[in-house]
């Protein structure tokens, strides 16, 4: 043979292979994703053109603010969905995605799946694509007959089809919406993408189609030094691979060492088939963060070395796991009013219930009952809560934080705000209760009820007022790697009684020298203050408290003391134990340093009511100062001036010192810095 011949026939293969790899190539095929109606799923027929095609992943159209598990379906060797549209057993689960957020309405969603499903050429499949729990999968209705093409290309053709409902499954196969008579023009077209590889026509090719073990791990648990690795090799190729072949699969964890070994085929290998190899190796995934596992079949003659090597991702502990504290939750970053999804990091059980009302929900302004919950949120009344509505009538739902690794801390504590008030009369009828529990790693052991069950807060009224802040000892969980469950029930009967939380906080609490409320006594608030330790005046914890406020913004002074007594209202640097005053009158924690002749800190200022000031500048008397009311409370609304500095500057310090009609006489209040927005 002729050098020129000789370089003729390598160049005609070179391009045969290059033309083969070309037709092997990942391809898809979209129908719409511009939708008018929806269910829990759909059934479609998708028939081959030519070629075999290997299905790989799908995109879906799920509604906006769901976190969804879906089941992907295929009839049972092949055929049309026809005539088995009820029957599961004529069925075969080709896998599940988990926990897949949903991307937005008419916006695709992808699966993340690798299945390697080959359909033969001219060959039809009928495919069930569906939610697990609800409602929430979109799709089309009547744009085309039953059972003829909504969407194709030289390969692939995707039939109008059918909507599911989700009664029974998957025990039972549901109601079918839009079929499956064909013809009939009330069909229901599957809104997605489907990605696909066409059968490369090749003799010889096997094909690395999965590695299935090992998977993340489970909430905030790690892998271990020794998991197991499991790979799927499928046969892509027309001729068939025998019993006795050796096969060789290459696997290399995290770019480290190659560990080879070889499988003896028990049994023939045709077109379509797969075999699964679990390794004798295994891969050290115990480090924290993302391992790369790389598998690769090896096979004499195979042509094809594109589709020869599978890598993953795993995730050992969890990638959102908090190790910096204090850690503050205010659900800001929920990404949808109204919506299911929570911030980053935080989970909605999925084995809690099902069906509408049964997750949390992240909500800006007043729940979906109308008085049966917050008005707004706990700091601004215009940002986000999470709640449950009592709508659902579940026995539990629950809410999980992210993983809190308390390593570093000593007496960690938990705070947040908690609004649940019962609008049935009266409050113990129909009543619904919330619990905080505490999730032990590893192993996942629960301690229900570190606090609650919690019902009715007593408030008045359901007002964005009525929101109450609870502080639970985690010193019990010092060190450890734990999660907290929010788990409500509203199963109370009836729709009266949403409960929700807000300005949720994980931190060691620091020392508070400054003076503490005096309940009864003098109680000072401004503005929904909060001490060091993100605890609120309410609390009674020790001060001194922060606070801000926008300039040219109204910000309001809250007293409470014995009734109608003289408010003193002093303002001066922070300075927390300037001075101590015996007989539990307490201490001042603004001014100095150094005090005057009556021991009263130096450097301070009077903050007087200006009306009664204006009738009588004159000695200073008692009526130019502010007073409590009948009940021992007094709520007065100032206007901030437009100072015209920058936002972060400390105007000042307040403290109130409130009269008493028997000794001690005069009791001081907690202290409260104010900040400038």
């Amino acid at each position: 043979m002729t050098k020129t011949l000789l370089r003729a026939r390598i160049t005609h293969l070179a391009l045969a292979l290059a033309l083969f790899a070309s037709l092997a190539s990942a391809q898809s095929l979209t129908t719409t994703f511009t939708t008018n109606n929806g269910q829990s799923g759909n059934m479609f027929d998708v028939k081959t053109v030519a070629s075999a095609v290997i299905i790989n992943d799908f995109d879906i159209n799920i509604d906006t603010g769901i976190t969804a598990n879906i089941d992907v379906w295929a009839v049972t060797g092949g055929g049309t969905m026809l005539g088995v549209e009820n029957n599961p057993a004529a069925w075969t689960l080709l896998g599940t995605a988990t926990g897949v957020v949903s991307a937005g309405t008419d916006v695709p969603t992808n699966l993340g799946l690798s299945l390697g499903y080959i359909i033969p050429p001219v060959s039809t499949q009928g495919f069930y694509i569906t939610v697990t729990s609800g409602t929430g999968m979109n799709y089309v209705t009547a744009p085309g007959a039953f059972q003829t093409i909504a969407a194709s290309d030289s390969f692939l053709e995707i039939y109008h089809g059918f909507g599911k409902a989700l009664s029974g499954y998957p025990t039972t196969f549901g109601s079918n919406f839009g079929g499956p008579t064909p013809g009939v023009s009330a069909a229901r077209t599957w809104s997605g993408t489907i990605y696909y590889t066409p059968q490369s026509g090749l003799a010889d090719d096997l094909a690395l189609t999965s590695v299935s073990a090992p998977i993340d791990s489970v909430a905030c648990e790690f892998l271990s030094a020794t998991e197991t690795v499991t790979a799927t090799f499928t046969n892509f190729g027309s001729n068939t691979v025998f019993t006795g072949s050796l096969v060789q699969l290459d696997l290399t964890v995290d770019g480290g060492f190659v560990t080879s070994e070889f499988v003896l085929l028990p049994a023939d290998l045709m077109l379509g088939q797969s075999y699964t190899h679990t390794f004798t190796a295994t891969a050290n995934c115990a480090a924290a963060g993302a391992h790369t596992i790389d598998v690769t079949v090896v096979y004499a003659g195979d042509l094809d070395p594109a589709n020869d090597t599978k890598s993953i991702v795993v995730n050992s502990g969890n990638p959102n796991t908090i190790t910096s504290y204090p850690w503050f939750e205010d659900f800001e970053t929920a990404p949808t009013v109204n919506g299911l999804v929570p911030p980053t990091g935080w989970s909605q059980d999925q084995t809690d219930g099902t069906g509408t009302y049964s997750d949390w929900y992240f909500e800006v302004g007043l729940t979906s009952s109308l008085n049966t919950g917050p008005n707004g949120d706990h700091t601004t009344g215009g940002g986000f809560y999470a709640y449950t509505e009592d709508s659902g009538n579940f026995a539990q739902t629950n809410l999980d934080t992210p993983c809190l690794d308390l390593a570093t801390l000593v007496n960690p504590t938990l705070s947040f705000w908690l609004h649940s008030h019962n609008n049935t009369v009266p409050a113990t009828t129909n009543q619904n209760f919330i619990s905080v529990d505490v999730i032990t790693y590893p192993g996942g052991t629960v301690t229900m009820d570190l606090l609650g069950p919690l019902g009715d807060s007593g408030a008045p009224d359901w007002a964005s007022s009525t929101w109450n802040q609870h502080s639970v000892n985690l010193s019990a969980f010092a060190g450890q790697l734990i999660q907290l469950r929010f788990r409500s029930r509203t199963d109370g009967g009836g729709f009266n009684h949403d409960i929700a939380i807000d300005d949720v906080a994980v931190f060691e609490p620091v020392a508070t020298p400054g003076q503490a409320p005096r309940p009864g006594l003098a109680v000072f608030d401004i503005e929904n203050a909060l001490n060091g330790n993100l605890q609120s005046v309410s609390s009674g914890a020790g001060g001194p408290y922060y606070t801000n406020v926008t300039q040219g913004s109204s910000f309001n002074f809250h007293f409470e003391g014995e009734a109608s007594q003289p408010i003193a209202v002093v303002y001066g640097a922070l300075n927390p134990v300037s001075a101590t005053y015996p007989g539990g009158i307490g201490q001042f924690d603004i001014g100095g340093p150094g005090v005057d002749p009556q021991g009263i800190p130096l450097n301070i200022g009077v903050f007087v009511n200006a009306i009664a000031w204006a009738s009588n500048p004159v000695g200073f008397p008692l009526d130019a100062l502010f007073f409590t009311n009948g009940t021992g409370t007094a709520d007065i609304g100032f206007q901030m001036p437009n100072f015209g500095i920058p936002g972060g500057t400390v105007l000042t310090t307040f403290q109130s010192a409130i009269t008493s009609a028997a000794a001690p006489f005069v009791y001081i209040s907690n202290a409260i810095e104010v900040t400038i927005n």
